[in-house]
């Protein structure tokens, strides 16, 4: 099976009208049945032009979308003769919200809550004139916020942004009733949990095509009566409905109080409308065990199970047909598209993945390598028509709050999960003393050996200049003890969480003598404002081993997980 990683799609034909105008992504509509069994369905996407002026006119145009291709039509895109060319200016803001019920409400886009006074004023994201009447019907959720306003959310955004990471999982929910959503949903050796058992972990046997990330919402499902009757309504809002098209109402699936980041508009009063959700804090869940089954092959036949997968680079500028009236073929290449960045907010989701084998039909696995022109997201059916299969997955980041705390913060999610491995974490000063706490403490600079004034490197700060420090990170392991020194960055005052410059980092062991490696480390530190942070080649003078590092974001449960053990191998202490 030809695999094929795409970007975000720059161009979608037979999705996007090929407009000689540019048109933004305005708004998401009603949610239609397809015409064929088993189906995925389509939303109906209104676009406002744009005129040579740069600014918005009256008129708009409607198209529909099926649900898998959703993701890559987000609010606010600019699109032109049928291809993504920019985003409309939106603001980007931060949110302090409780997810429990009783603590939002869902709302209609043109309620009045008192006369003249609409949940989304024409000021801030007009839906008249020139829109049809069904689309001003839309659901939104409104959450109150921590100061005091408001925070309304388009329904649709809600569930492709917090349901699920997949345009599979998307798919599913809406395309089947439960009883054979969860068949493909979870694998067929799913353990149904006893509801009155408290479980301290949960397992989760992952569908195919499905992401990782999923198993937080798929976990929920199995453990939260409430979770599950909002999956298994939603199929049923479309199916119950007439040919007019549904609004689908998405309500918050889980409980407890959380940060989310959001672009939009202000709504004056207080009041904000998110059209797109870029980042928010995962729901608190005990740990999460998924569970990929992977084939090995036997004597039989060839299903797609045991088809090997060779991977291709496509480009993000590439014409892709996406089709919703054809399922793929059995075998035809699959290729995966990237929704825009979604970022986890103070933590990653706590999902550890166990890989499973079984015995499937078919002693050598069948190699195919179809090149296909033409996607789709359904269920894989029919005799070959060059039809491939389409999968859309968000890519998923976690906020950073700069080197310093990202390393500290690591270290202590190590140390918490494994308590196996990593047995002390501390933060220590010049003295050699080994401190406690969540909050760590800099180090300064040692005095220059050299008479004279200090260099200006030592001082940064535009709006409130201080002395530049180190941070020295104490870590004990089964295999020795470490001390990881990290020099204060420059923080970009215009991007919170962004820095103005880059250094290694250290990793050094700590021999028999803790002295004679403080005062190692603390020569070097005094050496480092006349290099500018930049640790020498050659770490001559050390009483054991040393080495340094570059800082590299995890794909792992902690952003700087692999900088981490990376580190303390340098240290020999891993």
């Amino acid at each position: 099976m030809a695999t094929r990683k795409s970007g975000t799609i720059r161009r979608l034909t037979n999705i996007i009208p090929p407009s000689d105008k540019r048109m933004a992504a305005w708004w998401y509509g009603r949610v239609f049945p397809n015409n064929r069994d088993h189906s995925q369905p389509h939303v109906e996407v209104l676009f406002r032009e744009i005129d040579t002026h740069g600014t918005f006119n009256n008129n708009n145009l409607k198209t529909l979308v099926n649900i898998s291709a959703l993701g890559q039509v987000p609010l606010g895109s600019i699109w032109y003769k049928g291809r993504d060319v920019g985003t409309t200016p939106l603001e980007r803001r931060q949110f302090e919200v409780d997810f429990s019920s009783g603590k939002w409400e869902m709302v209609r886009a043109l309620q009045q809550d008192t006369p003249g006074r609409y949940t989304i004023p024409p000021f801030a994201h007009p839906l008249l004139p020139g829109f049809s009447q069904p689309m001003v019907d839309s659901w939104l959720v409104r959450f109150k916020t921590r100061t005091g306003g408001h925070l309304t959310i388009p329904a649709i955004e809600y569930f492709l942004r917090t349901y699920g990471k997949s345009s599979e999982l998307h798919r599913i929910l809406l395309t089947y009733p439960w009883s054979e959503a969860s068949k493909r949903l979870y694998a067929t050796h799913q353990p149904t949990p006893d509801p009155n058992v408290l479980h301290p972990r949960w397992t989760v046997h992952l569908g195919p095509h499905l992401q990782i990330e999923d198993a937080l919402f798929l976990g929920h499902v199995l453990h939260n009566e409430r979770t599950l009757a909002l999956a298994k309504g939603l199929w049923g809002q479309i199916a119950s409905n007439s040919g007019d098209g549904t609004h689908l109402r998405i309500e918050p699936w889980h409980q407890g109080k959380g940060r989310i980041e959001v672009l939009g508009k202000s709504l004056g009063r207080n009041g904000f409308m998110a059209l797109r959700i870029v980042g928010m804090t995962p729901p608190s869940h005990p740990p999460i065990e998924v569970v990929r089954l992977h084939t090995e092959a036997t004597e039989a036949g060839v299903d797609d199970a045991n088809v090997a997968l060779v991977r291709h680079q496509a480009t993000t500028d590439e014409e892709m047909p996406l089709l919703d009236d054809q399922p793929p073929d059995h075998g035809m290449g699959y290729v995966e598209l990237e929704d825009p960045t979604f970022e986890w907010l103070d933590r990653r989701p706590n999902i550890q993945v166990k890989h499973q084998t079984e015995t499937s039909p078919n002693n050598h696995p069948t190699l195919i390598n179809n090149e296909v022109d033409r996607l789709s997201a359904g269920d894989a059916a029919g005799a070959p028509k060059g039809v491939g299969k389409l999968s859309a997955h968000t890519p998923i980041t976690l906020e950073t709050r700069g080197t310093l705390r990202d390393m500290w913060d690591t270290f202590l999610y190590l140390r918490k999960n494994h308590p196996d491995k990593i047995l002390e974490v501390g933060w220590m000063d010049w003295d050699g003393d080994t401190h406690h706490g969540d909050e760590p403490h800099l180090c300064p600079f040692p005095p220059p050996e050299e008479s004279g004034p200090p260099p200006s490197w030592l001082v940064i700060g535009e709006q409130s200049p201080h002395p530049r420090g180190i941070l020295l990170i104490k870590v004990r392991t089964i295999q020795g003890t470490a001390i990881i020194m990290e020099i204060e960055r420059e923080q970009d005052p215009k991007n919170v969480g962004q820095e103005k410059d880059s250094y290694k980092g250290l990793a050094t062991r700590v021999g028999e003598d803790t002295a004679k490696t403080m005062d190692w480390l603390k020569g070097l530190a005094t050496i480092l404002p006349s290099r500018h942070g930049v640790f020498p080649r050659r770490l001559n003078g050390c009483p054991t081993i040393a080495g340094t590092f570059k800082h590299r974001r995890s794909e792992m449960a902690s952003l700087r997980e692999n900088t981490a053990w990376l580190a303390l191998g340098k240290a020999g202490c891993l």
